[in-house]
């Protein structure tokens, strides 16, 4: 794994960082100050924090295996487990709270400001502030193959197998 430095054209191998390789399969995310990269170790899930600036390497660990890894605005990290829970870490004081469980996936805004959560029977949307939190039941959830965000982070195309709908935000009753 090669992280490329566009300020001075270089680059720098992220294994030689973590003083090992980088296992296939890793989690991987790019933040604004951070590159998280998780790795599986039996029941637990270490992330390692590179700061790209620095190179510096800080790590914590986690229970869980971790399946996937968001930056949210840079700041915080959002992990989500094969268990389906969903985390969201501070990896400045390492303080971690539990914000979904029943996670299916996660879909990142345009901006990073908001993160769809599809779960088994539900939509979970969580904003910049708990002001801005909804939850959808959307007809037929199951069949829900993929989210992505208008670049407005007020509208969700929702694509099912033969359809694609329009989730409007300020739509909470699923009335168009």
């Amino acid at each position: 794994l090669i992280l490329a430095d566009i300020r001075d054209g270089g680059s720098r191998d992220i294994g030689a960082i973590l003083k090992r390789a980088v296992p296939v399969g890793s989690a991987v995310a790019l933040g604004e100050k951070w590159l998280a990269v998780s790795e599986t170790k039996g029941t637990n899930s270490l992330i390692a924090y590179i700061d790209v600036q620095s190179y510096g390497l800080a790590t914590s660990t986690r229970p869980g295996n971790i399946q996937n890894l968001i930056w949210r605005s840079g700041k915080m990290l959002l992990t989500q487990d094969k268990d389906g829970d969903l985390y969201e870490l501070n990896p400045e004081n390492g303080n971690a709270k539990k914000i979904a469980s029943d996670t299916v996936a996660t879909f990142a805004s345009v901006d990073v400001e908001k993160i769809a959560v599809l779960e088994h029977s539900s939509l979970e949307i969580f904003g910049a502030t708990e002001k801005e939190y909804r939850r959808f039941a959307l007809p037929d959830t199951a069949t829900v193959m993929g989210l992505e965000w208008h670049e407005d982070n007020e509208h969700l195309l929702v694509r099912y197998p033969s359809t694609v709908r329009i989730l409007d935000m300020s739509d909470s009753g699923l009335e168009n």
